[in-house]
């Protein structure tokens, strides 16, 4: 199933519109700057492969501007640094705001963490031993066959 990005990236590459190929990255930026679904990094991947194919320039020389200290780094720093990204969208900035990104919104990226993790793996604790619950039911389930096979055997 080809999603609605694929298929803007597709006509833009077509296109060869540069322009559309650094909103679409500067868009998964917007939404997600910590790359928490992880999704950018794919995308980047992929764009800068076919941009070089297709000999299009994703990246521009860096402006020069200097980047602050990381104890100065807030939602407002990490908006300004999208806003210049439109204007000199070099790979230094990008890289900077996914760093950024990480780091204004560690704390949700924790949250997510614990909570990916907690749906991830149901759980079953038997006398201090962490068992897979799946494990657990075939185990069973194979006991039981056994039993029923036993019990034939001897009538």
């Amino acid at each position: 199933m080809t999603s609605k990005v694929d298929k803007y990236l597709k006509t833009a590459f077509k296109d060869r519109d540069i322009v559309r190929i650094r909103n679409i990255l500067a868009n998964f930026l917007r939404k997600d700057p910590a790359d928490v679904k992880g999704k950018v990094q794919p995308y980047l991947k992929r764009i800068e492969k076919k941009t070089t194919e297709l000999n299009l320039n994703l990246w521009q020389e860096h402006d020069g501007r200097l980047f602050k200290e990381k104890e100065d780094w807030d939602k407002n720093y990490l908006n300004r640094l999208r806003a210049q990204l439109m204007n000199n969208f070099s790979k230094k900035r990008f890289n900077h705001i996914l760093e950024v990104g990480r780091f204004v919104y560690r704390d949700e990226l924790n949250e997510q963490s614990k909570q990916r993790n907690i749906r991830k793996k149901p759980e079953v604790y038997v006398k201090n031993n962490e068992v897979d619950i799946k494990k657990l039911i075939a185990i069973i389930g194979a006991t039981l066959i056994l039993i029923i096979v036993i019990i034939r055997l001897i009538r």
